[in-house]
């Protein structure tokens, strides 16, 4: 381009697991899923056609000798990386880790983070949740889209502590 821009692009996502065909030569592949998998793991599949991945800060997974060595690190969402081909394959990225009850639980909506634990056959949440705006006591909720809470006597420290 000759001058900055803005590209935006609307649509319905994809399935993650969705196959990429990749043919010889070089291609830009975007990253499908929604979280970060390291490089060699993603290309794991691949990695006898693969000539190199490069992101768009310039960093790369590619072999040097009988190793492959990964500057790149993870694959970010949403992430474009041009791909060379040695050999056509298909790439199909992993899928979602499973939840696995013990581990942290990350909120999707403020990226707050909550411990679980088991207890029996049942996996409970070790913190109150804290999420939303909050309102005063004496408010309704309303069904206006925001996610609104109510903390001990209108404090917020107290959400903090205790849960919104």
């Amino acid at each position: 381009m000759s001058s900055a821009d803005e590209l935006i692009i609307i649509g319905d996502k994809i399935d993650q697991q969705t196959p990429i065909e990749l043919s010889t030569g070089y291609q830009l592949i975007g990253y499908l899923p929604d979280e970060t998998f390291n490089t060699g793991d993603v290309f794991e599949d691949v990695l006898e056609n693969l000539e190199f991945v490069r992101n768009t800060d310039g960093f790369m997974f590619r072999k040097i000798g009988p190793f492959w060595v990964n500057s790149i690190g993870d694959m970010q969402p949403g992430e474009g990386y041009l791909v060379k081909m040695n050999t056509d394959d298909i790439l199909i990225y992993p899928g979602p880790t499973p939840f696995i009850c013990g581990n942290p639980f990350t909120d999707p909506r403020d990226n707050l983070t909550y411990n679980t634990v088991q207890i029996g056959e049942q996996c409970w949440m070790a913190e109150n949740l804290n999420i939303g705006t909050i309102i005063n006591g004496s408010e309704d909720m309303t069904d206006n889209g925001v996610i609104e809470k109510y903390c001990n006597d209108n404090n917020t420290t107290n959400c903090n502590e205790y849960g919104g």
